[in-house]
């Protein structure tokens, strides 16, 4: 249930950052089921609707809701599919712009370049923007990498004065 749950959430954020918007989920297609819209029908010629944004939804996790672990292989493929049907959405909207929003739920942090390397091409020639957040197992888990980092930038810092 994370997708759904993440979903959940940010409907209701965007529907308070752009209360002049409609916030659409699961919006059914001849091309699948957008997760979210963004679209102004208020504001414009009468009769007229913007899609301003659409927002493909993909939670990346380590293992199965039974415990197995997902291949690589998995995620790549998940990341992958989400920049297909950001495109494909979008462009049977027209929509103005077309996100991937990763949701980074598995045990290690492998940043944006690892996660995106194999679409990045693929993403800016069919103009879908991608992010990711990582989510953290607890709020310790978050101290400790916070302060790798800070160690790292130390080390860096260290290095090249020398």
């Amino acid at each position: 249930e994370a997708e759904r749950t993440v979903q959940q959430f940010l409907r209701v954020g965007l529907a308070a950052r752009f209360h002049w918007c409609t916030i659409r989920a699961e919006q059914a297609g001849k091309l699948g089921r957008t997760d979210l819209e963004v679209v102004d029908n208020r504001t414009g010629k009468l009769g007229s609707t913007t899609h301003h944004a659409l927002l493909e939804l993909k939670v990346l996790r380590s293992f199965s809701h039974s415990g197995s672990a997902y291949p690589a292989a998995t995620t790549e493929e998940a990341v992958s599919k989400g920049v297909n049907q950001a495109n494909s959405y979008g462009n049977d909207n027209n929509t103005l712009l077309r996100m991937l929003c990763c949701f980074d739920m598995r045990s290690d942090d492998v940043g944006d370049t690892t996660t995106f390397a194999h679409v990045q091409t693929n993403a800016a020639t069919l103009c879908v923007s991608l992010k990711r957040w990582y989510l953290y197992r607890s709020s310790e888990h978050m101290r400790d990498a916070l302060a790798l980092r800070s160690l790292a930038a130390t080390d860096d810092v260290t290095t090249a004065g020398q």
